[in-house]
């Protein structure tokens, strides 16, 4: 499941869906929570639901309300049967949410994509627990903002405030010990090329996997950013190919430059990369059997 690129679309806005597929993104994340009005939230699960079920040539994710909510046990009735490739479950405090969400379903649910960093319990969550039955996890900044009770000093992404730099490192921890993509959140659309580029290409430096946005705008950018160049592909090739042929060795000199087998991981995980996850023919291709949690 490649997923450079995550795009939210609100759930009672089925005009857009067709748009937002169109976009180049990895995902479309179908929103019943925070982009649909309480009134609005049984018209969405409904069309939400009949997308679901119209032929597929994307990942589909639904995020779902909070285990918190009023609502989550009616998007769960509406919106499995539909099959959805995965769920966003926002306002996650660690893998105890995740197996109150499998609780909840009382049926085996497809990968979960927690957006980890939302409360405080969250950053110390005990994700390596439910690792199985996890697409990635994720990282969303105003919500952190007024959980802590912190004033930001730009509004956007509080790139400049500690508190965020270590929460965000911490989910990039979290995701690398459990094993699952880390997925950053991206800015708002009225910023400048220049500074979304740097945002996202700092993103990618640091070990994030891919980035969630709501602008079809921004998904070139980072659909681009997160896809290893050819250069970078070949180097990754080549290392696989050097370790392939001397099994046994944790180190070698590749073209006059020393690699072990921490270079071979990162090779191996950017050659992953490169698949399509759509078939030729157009049709999804099954990435995963849902799975529960014992």
């Amino acid at each position: 499941m490649r997923l450079r690129s995550l795009l939210i679309v609100p759930g009672d806005e089925p005009d857009r869906f067709d748009k937002a597929a169109a976009s180049g993104a990895d995902a479309l994340i179908l929103d019943l929570e925070e982009l649909v009005a309480p009134a609005r939230k049984s018209f969405a699960r409904g069309v939400v639901r009949e997308y679901l079920e119209s032929p597929r040539t994307m990942l589909l994710f639904v995020r779902v309300n909070s285990l918190e909510s009023e609502w989550l046990d009616d998007d769960l009735a509406a919106i499995l049967t539909g099959k959805p490739d995965g769920l966003i479950l926002p306002h996650a405090d660690g893998a105890s949410s995740v197996k109150q969400l499998i609780g909840r379903a009382g049926i085996p649910l497809p990968p979960i994509l927690p957006v980890a960093i939302e409360t405080p319990a969250a950053v110390l969550g005990n994700w390596p627990m439910v690792a199985n039955g996890l697409a990635g996890l994720a990282w969303h900044v105003s919500s952190y903002e007024a959980a802590i009770r912190c004033l930001s000093s730009n509004g956007t992404s509080g790139a400049d405030i500690a508190l965020y730099d270590r929460a965000r490192a911490l989910l990039l921890f979290a995701a690398r010990s459990a094993a699952v993509p880390a997925i950053d959140i991206g800015l708002p659309q009225d910023v400048a090329k220049d500074t979304f580029e740097a945002y996202v290409s700092a993103a990618s430096r640091d070990g994030f996997d891919g980035m969630m946005t709501s602008h079809p705008g921004q998904i070139e950018t980072i659909n681009a950013i997160f896809t290893p160049s050819h250069e970078e592909l070949a180097w990754a090739e080549a290392i696989v190919l050097a370790f392939s042929s001397a099994q046994g060795f944790d180190a070698l000199t590749l073209e006059g430059e020393r690699i072990n087998r921490r270079h071979l991981a990162t090779a191996q995980r950017m050659l992953g990369l490169k698949a399509d996850p759509i078939s030729q023919d157009g049709q999804t291709l099954d990435f995963n059997e849902p799975m529960g949690i014992a």
